[in-house]
């Protein structure tokens, strides 16, 4: 067992008998030490944005909800933060993929990310790097299975911050994860709950104009599960492929 930050040698002895002879054979190598995923410690999106990685089980996950202005293949996404233009794709059932800042402030960028409708999550172009995807509901569940089930794994997922609010129930952000608590903006338009709630899409649809969601909050140890509105404006976290 290592705590180390790079790869460590090690030796044993092996000793055994064969025809009533002790023989002692010495084995040496090295323990390769992984930080982030293996040798992937961080990505770029195609905006320069750098993310820390973190492996947990068996996935590979981003420590930083995503910023991008534009998908991978270099096309812009339509930022909307009037609130009457955001509204109108809920009002109309447009399916109009779009990102924000919370409440219209692009200096939230820097911690929390940007908010994304479900329509610019799962847009052909591909929202995240290449070799990442935005999460599946099943990766969502992998994930929180790993890190003991619905019931308490948000609180291993959850920043031990400041920026959530008190109690944080259940925070020890044992897993690596660094979830924060960015809010969301609603299908008509307002923002909400900066501070006690974080939730991010999965690419999974549930059923007309409805995507499953994962949600976290300042007061719950839970990794909570639910579907919600396509038009709202929640964060992305990537997984690796």
């Amino acid at each position: 067992t290592t705590t180390a930050n790079s790869d460590q040698p090690f030796s044993f002895d092996l000793k055994y008998a064969k025809n009533s002879n002790l023989i002692t054979n010495t084995i040496a190598g090295y323990v390769q030490v992984e930080s982030g995923c293996g040798s992937i410690t961080s990505v770029t999106d195609i905006d320069g944005n750098v993310y820390n990685t973190v492996k947990i089980g068996t996935q590979c996950w981003m420590q930083q909800n995503l910023k991008t202005a534009h998908y991978n293949d270099g096309s812009a996404i339509t930022e909307i933060e009037d609130s009457l233009t955001w509204a109108n794709i809920y009002n109309t059932s447009a399916t109009t993929p779009a990102y924000c800042y919370y409440n219209g402030n692009a200096a939230n960028n820097a911690t929390y990310g940007k908010l994304y409708n479900w329509y610019a999550a799962t847009d052909a172009r591909q929202l995240c790097p290449t070799g990442w995807h935005v999460p599946t509901d099943s990766d969502f569940q992998k994930l929180s299975d790993y890190e003991g089930g619905d019931a308490i794994s948000g609180g291993h997922l959850k920043s031990t911050s400041g920026l959530w609010l008190a109690p944080n129930t259940g925070a020890d952000n044992s897993s690596g994860f660094t979830a924060l608590p960015a809010g969301y903006r609603g299908g008509n338009g307002p923002f909400s709950l900066l501070g006690s709630d974080g939730y991010c899409w999965s690419s999974t649809p549930n059923y007309s104009f409805n995507a499953w969601v994962r949600y976290l909050n300042y007061s719950n140890s839970g990794c909570l599960r639910y579907s919600n509105y396509e038009g709202n404006g929640f964060s992305v976290r990537c997984v690796g492929d």
